[in-house]
């Protein structure tokens, strides 16, 4: 289950970060496609370290929820022993001896 929440998370992240990076996201008034396709082999290398760093950034983002939701599980689930009973005892039948200790 978390996995999947992680995993689905990760993807929304992802798209939701990944939008954000346009022109703008360039320092001065430069172009990213134009920029790109300038540098070459250095333009590709410099779009996958963004990718990357959009990357890490979700599944962060990712896990956090994940550990919020374990949390909020956990705290819900806290009181749960408080309401268990403590097991009746059965009376020993006569003529059987108890262990010695």
């Amino acid at each position: 289950m978390f996995v999947a929440l992680i995993v689905s998370g990760t993807q929304r992240s992802h798209a939701a970060l990944g939008a954000n990076i346009d022109n703008g996201s360039l320092p001065g008034a430069y172009d990213l496609g134009v920029v790109v396709g300038r540098t070459g082999e250095a333009g590709t290398a410099v779009l996958s370290i963004i990718d990357s760093e959009v990357s890490r950034q979700a599944a962060m983002l990712s896990y956090l929820g994940a550990f919020h939701l374990l949390a909020w599980i956990l705290i819900l689930l806290t009181p749960v022993p408080l309401l268990l009973r403590p097991p009746r005892k059965t009376p020993e039948p006569e003529g059987i001896p108890s262990p010695a200790h």
